[in-house]
């Protein structure tokens, strides 16, 4: 994966660029920096160019692609696909969120990173889950990795170093939680839900 660009949908350098022209644009008109960036983080075009950035070659479609066609074989790499894979779309899906509550920037950051630890957290129970469940409870074939001869957290980790992992990746996240202004029971029973589900 050396070379390999992760493009976080969330980000706000194109986001902060595009108010900028517009601000400069309008000013004469009498439109402030602030006007400009809630224009454009509530257009809903903003809204689906989160989740089409998400969505594409340098998002979920990439994270596919990398997956059938390399061979990655380190945490680090494991850790990079399953984000382009899996990561991004609960990081857009939280970036909308944010932008719909028009949160703060430093609120941003701490959803997304909520976000990032959710989507490694559930990929590696999937992983577990792979080798752990039946495939009448999953739904779908077991032991895919183990016939495709693919690396994953279980077969780097193991099955007890994996679901250690996943506990204090789920910790951490419930952490961010804290922090928020306003409690959410919702995002905390998430984290519970996708890190114990059986399917």
């Amino acid at each position: 994966l050396d070379g390999i660009e992760i493009i976080d949908p969330a980000a706000s350098d194109k986001c902060a660029e595009y108010a900028n022209i517009l601000y400069e644009l309008r000013k004469a008109k009498g439109m402030t920096p602030e006007q400009a960036a809630d224009l454009v983080t509530g257009n809903t075009l903003y809204y689906g160019a989160v989740m089409l950035k998400a969505g594409d070659a340098d998002g979920m479609v990439g994270g596919q692609v990398l997956d059938t066609v390399y061979n990655v074989d380190t945490a680090e790499g494991l850790t990079q696909l399953n984000r382009l894979k899996t990561g991004v779309m609960i990081s857009g899906a939280a970036e909308l969120g944010c932008v719909a509550a028009k949160m703060n920037q430093g609120m941003r950051s701490q959803a997304l990173a909520y976000a990032d630890g959710i989507g490694k957290a559930f990929q590696i129970r999937d992983d577990i889950l792979d080798v752990t469940s039946t495939e009448e409870e999953l739904g779908k074939p077991i032991h895919s990795d183990e016939k495709n001869q693919k690396q994953t957290y279980v077969t780097l980790r193991g099955l007890e170093g994996a679901a250690e992992d996943v506990e204090r990746i789920s910790e951490e996240a419930l952490e961010l939680l804290d922090t928020f202004p306003q409690k959410n029971e919702f995002l905390r029973e998430l984290i519970g839900y996708l890190v114990n589900r059986r399917n």
